[in-house]
């Protein structure tokens, strides 16, 4: 917490990714695929998991910068 962020994902990637690594492999080789691009990018489903997860972090960042454009428009500290 000391550097900003939370010690949890950290130690989750650290936990699974061994786990996860060998499966990666294997669905490489299951789907004969040349790069690892055309397993994620390709198909329908994954098109569609890509664009809900781009919209959906677009969102997160468009809210905030809202939030902080409402902030700076109307001062909370000052005296009348």
């Amino acid at each position: 917490k000391r550097l900003g962020f939370h010690p949890g994902p950290i130690g989750l990637g650290l936990i699974l990714g061994p786990i996860i690594e060998p499966s990666l492999v294997q669905a490489m080789y299951i789907s004969d695929a040349t790069s690892i691009g055309r397993v994620f990018f390709t198909g329908t489903l994954n098109i569609i998991l890509i664009a809900l997860s781009v919209l959906s972090i677009s969102f997160v960042v468009w809210t905030r910068r809202k939030e902080r454009a409402q902030e700076f428009a109307s001062p909370q500290g000052e005296a009348e």
